[in-house]
C-alpha cells in the first residue's frame, strides 16, 4: 500500500473527540489507554476537588506501558470550548489520581451555575484515549460561612447553635451539614459490665438540617463521657438534570464539648 494511502487510511479512523480539544492522532500499535470511567468531584469554596482511577489497560486490552499523561479540562457551558486547566499530570498505570483547580474569580462569584470537568489520558507514544466521563460541579459564590457555632451537652443530647444568617443570606435549596469528629476513640471501645459497646466511628456525618431558621439542633447520637467535636457549613442544593449538586460553603471554626459521665 503507498505511504500517502496509508497515512489517509490512517486519519479517517480518528474519531472526532466531544471534549477538550482538537482530536490527536492515535497510535495502531499497542492502542490508547482505556479511558476514565470513574471521574468524581467535589467543591468546597473556591476549590473544585477532582479523583479518578488510572486504567491498567489499553483499549487493545494490554497493560499500559509506563507512565500516563493527564490532562484536565473545564467547560463553563454547554456551548463553550473546554479549557485545559493547570499542568498536565504524569501517572502510572492503576494508580489514584487528583486534581484541585482553584476557581479564578469568574467562577466563584455570581449565581450558581454548571461547571463541567474532563480528563483526557495520553500514553508515552502520544496515543490517546478520548475524553472521560464527565463531572458537572457549580460556579458561583458558595454559601456564606456557618458562624458563632457553640456544642452544649444536656439531657437530651448536644445542643448545636450558630449565629443567625445576614438578611437575605439563606435561600431555597440551602442546608446547614455538621460534621462530628469523636476525640476520645479509645474510650468509646470500653466494654460496661458484661456488654461492650459497639464501635463508634471516629467521623459522623450529621443528616443536614433543611430549617435554617431555628439556628439551633441538636445530636442525639452521643455517649456519656466522650469528648467530640462539631464543624459546620452552608450548602447549596439545585437538581439538573434529575442530580443533585452541591455547592458547599467553607467549613466553620471547631465547637468542642465534652458529654459527661453518668454518676456512679
Amino acid at each position: 500500500m503507498a505511504a500517502w494511502l496509508l497515512a489517509a487510511v490512517m486519519l479517517s479512523a480518528v474519531m472526532p473527540l466531544t471534549g477538550c480539544r482538537k482530536p490527536r492522532l492515535q497510535g495502531t500499535m499497542l492502542g490508547p489507554p482505556e479511558r476514565v470511567k470513574d471521574l468524581a468531584s467535589v467543591r468546597a469554596g473556591n476549590q473544585v476537588w477532582l479523583s479518578w482511577t488510572m486504567p491498567k489497560k489499553t483499549t487493545r486490552k494490554l497493560a499500559v506501558n509506563g507512565h500516563v499523561t493527564v490532562h484536565v479540562c473545564r467547560q463553563e457551558s454547554l456551548a463553550g470550548a473546554c479549557a485545559d486547566v493547570g499542568e498536565p499530570l504524569m501517572l502510572e498505570p492503576g494508580a489514584g489520581g487528583s486534581f484541585s483547580d482553584t476557581l479564578p474569580r469568574t467562577l466563584e462569584l455570581g449565581s450558581p451555575r454548571e461547571l463541567t470537568y474532563f480528563v483526557e489520558l495520553m500514553d508515552g507514544r502520544n496515543q490517546v484515549a478520548g475524553v472521560s466521563n464527565h463531572v458537572t460541579t457549580l460556579a458561583g459564590a458558595a454559601p456564606p460561612v456557618v458562624r458563632g457555632l457553640t456544642a452544649e451537652a444536656d439531657k437530651d443530647g448536644v445542643v448545636l447553635r450558630w449565629a443567625p444568617p445576614t438578611s437575605g443570606a439563606e435561600q431555597e435549596g440551602m442546608v446547614i451539614r455538621i460534621y462530628r469528629k469523636l476525640l476520645t476513640p479509645d474510650s468509646a471501645n470500653q466494654s460496661q459490665g458484661l456488654n461492650t459497646l459497639p464501635t463508634e466511628p471516629v467521623e459522623h456525618d450529621l443528616v443536614a438540617r433543611d430549617d435554617l431558621s431555628l439556628g439551633r439542633t441538636v445530636d442525639q447520637d452521643v455517649r456519656p463521657g466522650e469528648t467530640y467535636e462539631y464543624y459546620a457549613r452552608r450548602i447549596f442544593r439545585v437538581t439538573v438534570n434529575r442530580q443533585t449538586l452541591e455547592l458547599a460553603g467553607e467549613l466553620s471554626v471547631a465547637a468542642r464539648v465534652r458529654v459527661a459521665a453518668p454518676p456512679n
